[in-house]
C-alpha cells in the first residue's frame, strides 16, 4: 500500500474514565490499543462508549448535535420540552450532577478531562451569549428568551485542567429550536464517527474520494472494495446532478456506489476517512453491517495495515461472533499486528452491578472462542 501519511505521529488514547454518561454511572476502560473491537449484548453500552470517546475528543456543540441526529432524537420534542433536551446524555437522566469524560494517554497523563452540566437560569443564558454580534434575528431571539417566564435549558461543556475549568461550548434548547456557541476550543485530535445506520451524503463521499485520489491513494480504496466485490474494476467520481462516487464492474457501465449495497458504501466511508485523516481516531458502530463473513478477514487485514500506516486509532463495535473471529485471525496472522489489537467485552460486574469492559488480547480471545466460551456478554 503506497500510503505514507504517518507524519506528526500522536500518542494513543489508552484509557477512558466515564461518570454519569448515558448507561454508565461510573466506570473506566483501560488498555486500549491501536485497534479496538468492542462486543456485548444489545444495549450493553457499546455505542455509548463510542459516543463518550467522540465527545471527549470533540468537545464542541456540533458533536452533541451530531449525537442527537445519530440517535434520531426529535427536535420537536426538544422544542416542546426544552428542559429535557439534554437528559438522555446523563445516566438515568440525572442532570443534577455533571457528567465527566476523562481520557488518558500512554504515560497515564490526562489528555482531555471534559465536564458537561445542565442549567436553566436566566443568568447562565445571558452569560453564554453576552458577546454575540448584534445580528437582528439573534437579538430578537435573545430578547424573547431572556424573559423570565420563558422555558430554556443550557448544556455547558468545560475542559478541566488541574484546578482550572474553562468553558468550551454551550447549547441552549428553547421552544423555537436550539442556539449553539463554541467558545474556547482546545487543540484536539480529530475524531471521525461512523454511526450504524447513517452514511455520508453522495457529495460528501465524492469529496472524500477526490481528496484521496489527488494524493495518489485511490488504489487503496479499490483494493478494499474488491475484497467485498471482486468484479469491481474501477472507481470514479462524476458530477451529474450532484457529485457522486461511481463504480464499474468488468465489462459493465458506471453505476452509483449506493447501488452496490451497504457493505461497499460503508467500507468506502471508513477507508477514505483513514486515508484522508492521518493521526486521527476512527469510531465505527456495528462494523459488520452488510459485510459477508467470507470477506471479513481480508477487510480486517486492510484495516490493520492502513491503521498503522496512517496512525489511525480505531474503535469499532460488533454483534457478530464471526466478525470477532475474523478480527482475531487477521491480527494473529501478522506478528507486527498481534500487539496492536485488543478486544473488549462490555458486561455487568457481578460485584458492583456497574458496566465494565473485560479486555482480551488476541491469543486469549482466540482460545476462549475455540473453547466455546462467551465473549459477547453471554
Amino acid at each position: 500500500m503506497p500510503v505514507n501519511a504517518n507524519t506528526g505521529k500522536q500518542s494513543m488514547i489508552k484509557s477512558l474514565k466515564i461518570f454519569n454518561f448515558r448507561c454508565f454511572r461510573t466506570t473506566k476502560f483501560s488498555g486500549f490499543n491501536q485497534i479496538n473491537l468492542i462486543g456485548g449484548h444489545n444495549n450493553a453500552g457499546k455505542t455509548a462508549l463510542l459516543e463518550a470517546l467522540f465527545v471527549n475528543l470533540s468537545p464542541r456543540a456540533n458533536a452533541i448535535l451530531a449525537l442527537r441526529r445519530f440517535r434520531r432524537e426529535s427536535l420537536e420534542f426538544a422544542k416542546n420540552m426544552p428542559e429535557r433536551a439534554w437528559s438522555n446524555l446523563f445516566f438515568n437522566q440525572n442532570t443534577h450532577q455533571p457528567l465527566q469524560l476523562v481520557s488518558y494517554e500512554e504515560n497515564d497523563a490526562k489528555y482531555h478531562h471534559i465536564e458537561m452540566s445542565c442549567g436553566a437560569s436566566l443568568g447562565q443564558f445571558n452569560e453564554v451569549f453576552k458577546e454575540e454580534p448584534a445580528d437582528d434575528d439573534l437579538v430578537d431571539l435573545r430578547n424573547l428568551l431572556s424573559e423570565r417566564d420563558y422555558t430554556r435549558s443550557t448544556l455547558h461543556i468545560h475542559l478541566i485542567n488541574g484546578n482550572k475549568k474553562r468553558q468550551l461550548s454551550s447549547l441552549v434548547a428553547h421552544s423555537k429550536g436550539m442556539i449553539t456557541k463554541d467558545l474556547k476550543l482546545p487543540d484536539e485530535r480529530k475524531a471521525n464517527y461512523i454511526p450504524a445506520s447513517m452514511r455520508l451524503s453522495s457529495s460528501a463521499l465524492a469529496r472524500e474520494y477526490d481528496k484521496a485520489d489527488i494524493k495518489g491513494h485511490a488504489a487503496n480504496l479499490l483494493k478494499a472494495i474488491q475484497v467485498i466485490d471482486k468484479s469491481i474494476a474501477e472507481v470514479k467520481t462524476f458530477n451529474i446532478g450532484e457529485p457522486s462516487v461511481y463504480l464499474r464492474r468488468q465489462g459493465g457501465e458506471y453505476l452509483p456506489i449506493y447501488l452496490y449495497g451497504e457493505a461497499v458504501s460503508k467500507a468506502t466511508d471508513f477507508i477514505l476517512r483513514m486515508i484522508n485523516d492521518p493521526n486521527s481516531v476512527l469510531l465505527i458502530d456495528e462494523i459488520e453491517n452488510g459485510i459477508h463473513h467470507a470477506n471479513q478477514y481480508d477487510l480486517w487485514k486492510i484495516i490493520f495495515a492502513l491503521s498503522s500506516i496512517c496512525n489511525v486509532q480505531i474503535f469499532a463495535t460488533t454483534h457478530s461472533r464471526e466478525m470477532i473471529q475474523a478480527f482475531a485471525d487477521a491480527g494473529l496472522s501478522d506478528a507486527a499486528s498481534e500487539d496492536k489489537a485488543s478486544y473488549f467485552e462490555i458486561t455487568q460486574s457481578i460485584k458492583s452491578g456497574e458496566l465494565i469492559g473485560i479486555r482480551r488480547d488476541l491469543e486469549t480471545l482466540t482460545y476462549e472462542m475455540t473453547q466455546g466460551m462467551g465473549v459477547r456478554g453471554e
